[in-house]
């Protein structure tokens, strides 16, 4: 599971960051960090910047759902492409999780 924390910004430097508080990152769940203080944003940072603004985030499995199973029209074969169009056109702004 993810948590999106609306108005923060990505901070350039982890002692600028929210998460990281007296001296331990609680974004990576790390007790002991001092040596970042002064870091830039480490490779394993979990933190990913939400380009603003942005429309609404939607699951792109609930539009796979609305397509025909079995196609016996051509309205159901537009639609089918329609919405295949729509999926592959989209723009990804969070990547998928495992």
């Amino acid at each position: 599971m993810s948590v999106l924390i609306k108005g923060m910004e990505m901070p350039a430097l982890c002692q600028e960051c929210d998460l990281y508080i007296e001296g331990a990152c609680y974004a990576k769940g790390y007790r002991d960090y001092q040596s970042i203080m002064n870091m830039s944003k480490p490779d394993d940072c979990p933190l990913t910047e939400i380009p603003t603004p942005h429309g609404r985030l939607i699951d792109i499995k609930s539009v796979e759902e609305g397509k025909f199973v079995k196609v016996s029209n051509g309205f159901q074969r537009w639609w089918n492409g329609a919405l295949e169009s729509v999926i592959d056109n989209a723009p990804t702004v969070i990547e998928a999780e495992d």
